[in-house]
């Protein structure tokens, strides 16, 4: 009898265990301009596997500061970066594509939560395929000396 309780405690014990749930993993970006402050998103990665006729997109306004020294004329114009992001899990890592655009406005205007108006000059960010590991950084170079910035990790920044 006592063999039966102890096999079934056992038992209960390794059932208990297995079924903890894996802890959830963010992905957390942020974009900066050479003018700009840093822009932070944080998103949970499984949400941004990739889907049929979806698109993961994120905006990413970087608001030129006072103070700073402008390059040009659009260094000074407000900017807004589209970003397309798809997420690939591997076994102990993440595949992260991304490809997007970014856009220099005259002014920053929104109508119903979307910023509109026409931008006056656009450059594209063309697909890249970067691999990523928990918890170390990855810094992507974009046109106009724009950093983006990737880290896997546990915890929402």
């Amino acid at each position: 009898m006592k063999k039966i309780i102890g096999v079934a405690a056992t038992c209960m014990l390794m059932m208990g265990c297995g079924s903890q749930p894996a802890k959830k993993l963010y992905l957390n970006t942020q974009m900066q301009s050479l003018v700009s402050g840093p822009t932070t998103i944080s998103l949970e990665a499984d949400r941004l596997l990739p889907q049929k006729n979806i698109s993961h997109l994120n905006l990413y306004p970087m608001q030129p500061l006072p103070g700073k020294a402008y390059r040009d004329d659009l260094d000074r114009k407000f900017a807004a970066a589209k970003m397309y992001i798809n997420v690939i899990p591997d076994a102990d890592s993440r595949t992260v594509e991304i490809s997007g655009q970014i856009d220099y406005y005259d002014h920053q205007r929104y109508n119903n939560a979307q910023l509109v108006g026409d931008s006056i000059k656009t450059f594209n960010v063309p697909k890249r395929t970067v691999e990523l590991t928990y918890g170390k950084p990855v810094v992507i170079e974009l046109p106009r000396g724009i950093q983006y910035s990737l880290l896997l990790t546990d915890q929402l920044q």
